[in-house]
């Protein structure tokens, strides 16, 4: 099912994908800037927690964060080689 799937992909998909998965990515790193900076987003979860020394909470947000970033990248690399194949 996925050969056929990628076999009618045009040319352009590996590139379409590779930027939609890079523009992912890059929202996500955005969300914990601005929260930093006083909006709403993980950055502001990471301040207040910072703030009240909640150390394991901070933690898990920096990890979620790192997962997220190499989900994307391990996802970005499988389907780009399936359309390549």
């Amino acid at each position: 099912m996925v050969s056929a799937v990628v076999s009618m992909a045009p040319p352009s998909a590996n590139h379409l994908v590779t930027y939609t998965l890079y523009r992912f990515e890059i929202c996500v790193r955005d969300t914990v800037i601005v929260g930093v900076v006083g909006a709403a987003g993980l950055g502001r979860l990471l301040n207040e927690r910072l703030a009240a020394f909640d150390f394991p909470v901070v933690a898990s947000v920096l990890l979620m964060s790192l997962l997220v970033s190499l989900a994307v990248e391990t996802l970005g690399r499988r389907v780009r080689r399936g359309l390549r194949a």
